[in-house]
């Protein structure tokens, strides 16, 4: 008897768990976010979703991609209103990217940061980045095949950037740096040619067609006004910089460089230099080490650069081979030009109140004392301090040489 009652108290937990489980929503009631986009608007937010929609397949096994325009005071209030249009839950644990609109990066990302860091199903490692133009613009470019994915966004940042949510608020929160992020341009493709082309067709036609040249040119106006999106080149210009929570420039090109440089961070492509003596040089930047100190008294920063750079191509002058003293000659030069790079690098941010490298951080761990006393105007007079950089190559060229 005991036995049929203990039995029977089972049974009754397993039908009671079991009904439980119909409130799980199934992933067809589900909207699965995989980049959002998020802009400033005088009433607030516009905010511009990417998503798995697993009700309406765009193919065998394959979810369709919805892209939806949202809009709210706050940036909960517009992504809540995703649930009323589509009628579908939100799942934020999937999200790959976010994208910020240039002005909304430059009056601040403070307000709407929160979400992320706070939400249950937001992830630290979701990359982040701002874009020269709307993040809508981005989130919207029209390709062959459709929209441009997220993933395909996200993989334009570089892993080693640690452009992500994780590393751009554990910056911001600190009180010893400042914050960066990839910044993303859009291009579009040049039909200059194509243009002249039908310029110089219309020149040669007869009078009586002029009408029928008309209509057509309105209608290829029209053709490229349709097209335009599927024009649009998104690529990784550089990295936006931040003073707080506010963007106050971005870098690319060898400014890019010195930047990255100083900061330490590894795998910084491809550097070309010119010798006279030697010839054209292209060389690949690896293994960048970066070790920063102080003088508080003499108001002074040591910076200490290491990097491995090997040799991808050499165009030699006439009659020069290349041996250990030009070998030698090749990392002379590249020493001295990063130097210069990052030296005006580290300039142009600093005189922008940003500081990327933690020097202030560099200072609290070495004169705790000083940084506390002089906490409130340390970052202002960071521009006055003297940098003095000390860059060491290691070259490597394999291969024959023709």
């Amino acid at each position: 008897m005991k036995f049929k009652i203990i039995s029977l108290c089972f049974l009754c937990l397993a039908f009671f768990l079991m009904t439980g489980c119909t409130g799980i929503l199934q992933l067809h009631e589900r909207m699965v976010i995989q980049g959002i986009g998020i802009d400033l608007e005088e009433s607030g937010y516009k905010v511009t979703i990417q998503a798995l929609d697993f009700k309406n397949s765009a193919g065998e096994n394959e979810p369709a991609i919805k892209v939806m325009e949202l809009k709210g005071s706050s940036l909960i209030e517009a992504l809540e209103s995703a649930k009323k249009q589509s009628g579908l839950t939100p799942m934020y644990s999937q999200n790959l990217v976010v994208v910020v609109g240039k002005n909304l990066a430059v009056a601040g990302m403070n307000n709407f940061l929160d979400f992320f860091i706070r939400h249950y199903e937001a992830r630290p490692n979701v990359k982040i980045c701002v874009c020269d133009t709307e993040a809508a613009d981005i989130l919207s470019i029209k390709k062959e095949n459709g929209t441009i994915q997220a993933k395909e966004i996200s993989d334009i940042i570089p892993n080693n950037l640690n452009s992500d949510i994780l590393h751009f608020v554990g910056r911001l929160k600190d009180e010893t740096s400042d914050p960066y992020c990839a910044y993303l341009s859009v291009k579009k493709e040049d039909k200059e040619e194509n243009k002249s082309e039908d310029k110089s067709e219309n020149k040669t036609e007869n009078k009586s067609d002029n009408n029928n040249e008309d209509k057509k040119e309105k209608q290829r106006e029209n053709t490229d006004k349709e097209d335009e999106n599927s024009k649009k080149i998104l690529n990784l210009a550089g990295i936006a910089f931040f003073s707080d929570d506010k963007m106050v420039g971005s870098s690319s090109g060898k400014e890019l460089l010195g930047l990255l440089a100083t900061m330490g961070i590894n795998d910084l492509g491809v550097f070309n230099i010119n010798s006279e003596k030697i010839g054209k040089v292209s060389l690949d930047l690896q293994n960048v080490k970066s070790k920063i100190n102080v003088n508080t008294k003499e108001n002074k920063f040591y910076i200490d650069i290491t990097l491995g750079a090997e040799a991808l191509e050499i165009t030699p002058n006439e009659g020069v081979r290349i041996g250990e003293i030009e070998q030698q000659e090749i990392e002379k030069q590249l020493n001295s030009e990063i130097k210069e790079i990052c030296k005006q690098a580290i300039k142009n941010a600093l005189n922008l109140n940003s500081d990327l490298f933690r020097f202030k951080k560099v200072i609290l761990n070495y004169n705790p004392g000083y940084f506390k006393e002089n906490q409130k105007k340390l970052k202002k007079s960071l521009s006055q301090y003297e940098i003095e950089i000390n860059v060491k190559s290691s070259l490597s060229i394999t291969g024959t040489e023709i």
